[in-house]
């Protein structure tokens, strides 16, 4: 299985070369037909999804790119984060003389500031008006610069610019399934860089993940890494079959508790009757 040796987003730009097969044009005519109106929606990222079908894995950035489409997809909607990854992967994945134009066409896409929580361990500084240098290092790293940012969401912005953002909790699903927790502490780049490369390596992987998600009855857009038991991936392949889990989200969990107490009651109550009875 692939690990992470560095800390660097795996080399799948494609070369002129690549770009001139069939195969080649036909995904970077569907990335410009995504890009063309400066917006990433929904359906136009699912048609690059599609497209990557008959594209295979003669073309590293097939891979790269259908991972990040599947994460992006997985809930079926587009928000912000999702337009800046997608966004960002195009750029990766295109001849670098296409670049220039997706970067153009999609200009107005930046990783939204983040939004500030608490106010109680925040230093002194936070507020402060965002600095000059601070506004030229986003604008170098693609970030849109926003004039109301603060110094304190300037700083949260760039650490997310420099991939210094945590796993989702959909990627920590993955890791338990493959057994890969040891990467809990990758970004999120480097884990999508991670299952780009094992599907490469064992094509049937995300099948077996699929399956799981079958067997399992997920609802769409789980976000529950405990659903997941840890290897669930190798006992799959040694012929393990998987129950639908009472944990498939906090709307079941809650029934279920419901359920429980609604059973204690009418015991007791049961018992409380007969107790009256027998008096």
């Amino acid at each position: 299985m692939p690990d992470l040796e560095t800390k660097r987003k795996p080399r799948v730009r494609m070369t002129q070369v690549q770009a001139a097969t069939p195969a080649g044009r036909k995904l970077v005519e569907s990335i410009l037909q995504a890009c063309h109106d400066g917006q990433i929606e929904y359906r136009e990222a699912e048609q690059v999804f599609t497209c990557l079908a008959a594209v295979g894995e003669s073309i590293p950035a097939a891979g790269y790119l259908r991972v990040i489409l599947m994460e992006s997809l997985e809930d079926g909607s587009i928000d912000e984060h999702d337009a800046y990854r997608l966004k960002q992967a195009f750029i990766d994945v295109v001849p670098r003389e296409v670049k220039p134009v997706i970067e153009t066409h999609l200009q107005g896409i930046g990783l939204p500031a983040p939004e500030v929580v608490s106010h109680i361990d925040q230093p002194p500084w936070w507020s402060d008006p965002m600095t000059g240098k601070q506004a030229q290092f986003i604008a170098s790293l693609g970030g849109v610069v926003r004039g109301d940012m603060t110094k304190g969401q300037a700083s949260l912005l760039i650490d997310q610019l420099l991939n210094r953002q945590p796993p989702t909790p959909r990627q920590i699903m993955l890791l338990r399934f493959f057994n890969r927790l040891d990467l809990a502490d990758s970004s999120r780049e480097e884990i999508s860089g991670f299952v780009a490369e094992l599907t490469r390596s064992d094509p049937e992987a995300m099948l077996y993940w699929d399956r799981f998600k079958a067997q399992t009855q997920q609802p769409k857009g789980c976000r529950d890494p405990l659903v997941v038991p840890i290897g669930a991936y190798a006992k799959m392949k040694a012929g393990k079959t998987f129950t639908p889990s009472i944990a498939g989200s906090n709307g079941s969990r809650r029934r279920i508790v419901a359920l429980i107490i609604a059973l204690i009651a009418f015991i007791v109550a049961s018992a409380l009757v007969q107790t009256l009875l027998g008096a």
